[in-house]
């Protein structure tokens, strides 16, 4: 993990098999909001060119799960 500051929004980068870039400065309900969703290749603060599937493509991941993973995002910040 790394953070960095763009826009005047914090990112926190999650390496591995994909990377993006997700706003962290969010409330963990929105954070959790944003991982259900995902973000396209086309999305203009997209800056890996990587689309970054639903739940991480993992769609058996429940919305508890999800706020999990936003508050550990968090937590590393």
């Amino acid at each position: 993990f790394f953070t960095s500051r763009r826009r005047h929004t914090r990112y926190i980068s999650v390496t591995g098999v994909q990377t993006c870039a997700l706003p962290i400065s969010t409330s963990e309900s929105d954070l959790a909001a944003f991982i259900t969703t995902g973000r396209s290749v086309d999305d203009p603060v997209n800056s890996t060119g990587v689309a970054m599937p639903p739940k991480g493509g993992n769609p058996a991941l429940s919305d508890q799960d999800l706020l999990n993973v936003a508050a550990y995002l968090k937590a590393q910040n």
